[in-house]
């Protein structure tokens, strides 16, 4: 008996390797691909400043646990301190997890159930996807799965060992982010299983934990917690609101995403194990159940937290699994086994249809990171770190609403400034006058304008045009302009020639004898149906402007077709071209698209002047009203 044994641990230990081999290769593929996600950006500048020197919660505004930071501060420098090594971070972490999940599914449901549990959690998109975002979800569920575990061998030995090791852990999982809460259910059912004991025990547990957390507290620094963590999420509650249908809706569109199958897999685990009326299985199915109901009830409540229930779920299917494994194998009268054998081979029957998608989604994760939020004209992100980089110095500061931009760029951003989201607006927990001393205390090079948050606080807005200039605009389709504001006291003619760099061709249009096309780009010239082109126009005033200036942008075909156009303010978000001074520029920066059903060939991009007040396109000295900068070829 001992050849078999010996030989299913080695194939038990076989198989763990390649998938945790797997799961390590699925994190570092195009580990340094650009997702533009707003949350990322926060995590990579509050990293880089924390490697200048600053601290979270004293100098840093950090609204998730007091520990995040600084467990992944080391591994953020070890791996290099860019993009790659904050997603390196949070990627050693989720292994951590699913090697501690298999560990719990194995305490479960044997050899089956563990090796089931890391598949499947190997499989599942959400859990990639947080495992190769800088986010704070699924590390902090690395030490709650860890402490689910040790919680499950102190029922069974009761060690107090054990029980102060799940104690420490689970108060790292809170104190990484207290989303992890739900954990606090199974192991507080482990915890009564030892009754009369298990009731001091648990009283052990929660002043051992309560201590660990208010020691690190106290640490990090009580007020800055207090305000940061408690008054802020109170804060953006009340702003946001909740409402139960309204999360319900949030977290199905969240499981879109991932495999339905697994979620099947979870249902009939669950019953399975209910049915079995053993602990640990209950606790791994209260677990899934507590999570499910805390994302139920958290508010503000995003995709990005659905990924808190995926580890819970994996553990209960594959324990099922591996319960299913051991049913069959057993005692059973012959129609109880095959009624189970035919219930699991139901599911993973499921599963196994669905698994094509599931792959072409993680192969999808791999290839880029991709969210509803994210911008398609990714050239556009390039070219403004590239400006934000030329245009300030490594110790320079620059305050923008979307600090992946200055990260990227290795530019610091005032700390109390480096979280600008909706919700902290909303609530009032960053005010105008609060935005306008914290920035002005820095005396930034730079204002970045990118989304639509800080252009919120009117007094902020006005504070930049008072103080900075508009340099250069990035257009957006339907939406805010994007820009960079340069102080008021720079070298503006210095400014100039850093901005107008390699690629631009002179053209020197004079539209009306007010505005001059100095000079354009246009950044390729091959384009995919589908595919864009950003194109940059070098802009100047010959006299003072009676109208505002609108751009027109379109992309013609040989025969005079216009398959795409759009029409931008020339103001750019910041005063109208009619408060311009002579000799004022800027550089704007447009995105041209074509279209999937456009046949291939040559295409000509042209760019026309439009006066907003007469509604007239206004003519070149040559009469035409229309100017050629380019080809494309589409193909």
């Amino acid at each position: 008996m001992a050849l078999p044994r010996a030989r299913s641990t080695w194939v038990e230990i076989g198989i763990l390797s390649v998938i945790l081999a797997g799961a390590v290769a699925m994190r570092l593929v195009n580990l340094g691909t650009y997702s533009g996600l707003f949350d990322e950006g926060i995590r990579g500048e509050q990293l880089f400043l924390m490697s200048a020197g600053y601290r979270p919660f004293r100098d840093i505004f950090a609204a998730q646990g007091p520990l995040l930071l600084d467990l992944l501060h080391p591994w953020f420098v070890l791996f290099g301190e860019d993009l790659a090594a904050a997603r390196l971070a949070v990627g050693f972490y989720s292994v951590v997890g699913l090697a501690g999940a298999s560990w719990v599914g194995r305490l479960v449901g044997g050899r089956v159930g563990g090796v089931a549990t890391a598949l499947l959690l190997l499989l599942s998109a959400l859990y990639l996807e947080g495992s190769r975002l800088a986010l704070a979800e699924v590390p902090a569920m690395a030490p709650a799965i860890l402490s689910v575990g040790t919680a499950l061998l102190y029922a069974r030995e009761g060690s107090r060992a054990w029980l102060f090791a799940t104690a420490l852990l689970l108060a790292t999982s809170l104190l990484m982010k207290p989303i992890t809460l739900a954990a606090c259910v199974p192991i507080g059912l482990a915890c009564l299983a030892r009754r009369r004991r298990g009731i001091v025990d648990l009283l052990i547990l929660g002043v051992t934990v309560g201590t660990v957390m208010v020691l690190v507290v106290f640490a990090v620094g009580v007020a800055g917690v207090l305000d940061q963590i408690v008054s802020y999420r109170l804060e953006s509650r009340g702003s946001e609101g909740w409402s139960f249908w309204k999360n319900r809706a949030a977290l199905a569109r969240a499981l879109s995403f991932e495999q339905t199958a697994l979620l099947g897999l979870a249902v009939g685990g669950g019953l399975l194990l209910l049915a079995r009326r053993r602990l640990a299985a209950i606790c791994l199915v209260a677990w899934a159940i507590a999570s499910v109901g805390l994302l139920l009830t958290y508010s503000p409540l995003h995709g990005k937290h659905a990924v808190v229930m995926i580890p819970p779920a994996a553990l209960v299917a594959g324990t099922g699994l591996g319960a299913a494994w051991r049913e069959v194998r057993g005692v059973n009268p012959t129609w109880v086994r095959g009624l189970i054998a035919a219930g699991a081979l139901l599911l993973l029957g499921w599963y196994a249809v669905k698994a094509p998608s599931t792959l072409a989604q993680s192969g999808q994760l791999m290839k880029v990171t991709a969210d509803s939020d994210v911008d398609p004209a990714f050239e556009q992100y390039a070219d403004a770190v590239d400006r934000i980089a030329q245009l300030s110095g490594p110790r320079d500061f620059v305050v923008t609403d979307h600090p992946y931009l200055t990260f990227l760029a290795g530019r610091l951003v005032p700390p109390a400034l480096v979280d600008t989201s909706r919700s902290r607006i909303r609530s009032r927990s960053l005010r105008s006058s609060e935005a306008v001393a914290i920035a002005a205390a820095h005396e930034p090079r730079l204002v970045v304008l990118w989304t639509d948050r800080l252009r919120a606080l009117a007094g902020f807005k006005a504070w930049v045009e008072d103080n900075y200039r508009l340099v250069a605009v990035y257009n957006r389709r339907q939406d805010l302009d994007r820009g960079i504001y340069v102080r008021g006291d720079a070298q503006f003619a210095a400014v100039r020639v850093a901005l107008e760099g390699p690629g631009f061709v002179p053209a020197s249009a004079d539209f009306g004898g007010d505005v001059r096309l100095v000079s354009h780009r246009l950044d390729r010239h091959e384009l995919r149906r589908g595919e864009g082109t950003p194109v940059t126009f070098h802009w100047e005033s010959l006299r003072p402007l009676g109208v505002d200036y609108h751009v027109i942008t379109v992309l013609r075909g040989a025969d005079g077709r216009a398959w795409d156009q759009q029409q931008e303010s020339l103001a750019g978000g910041s005063v109208g071209t009619t408060e311009w001074e002579v000799g004022r520029w800027l550089f704007q920066n447009t995105f041209v698209r074509t279209d999937a059903g456009m046949p291939s060939g040559e295409y000509t991009i042209a760019v026309s002047a439009y006066d907003s007040r007469s509604r007239r396109l206004v003519p070149l000295e040559d009469g035409r009203t229309e100017l050629e900068i380019g080809q494309i070829s589409v193909r």
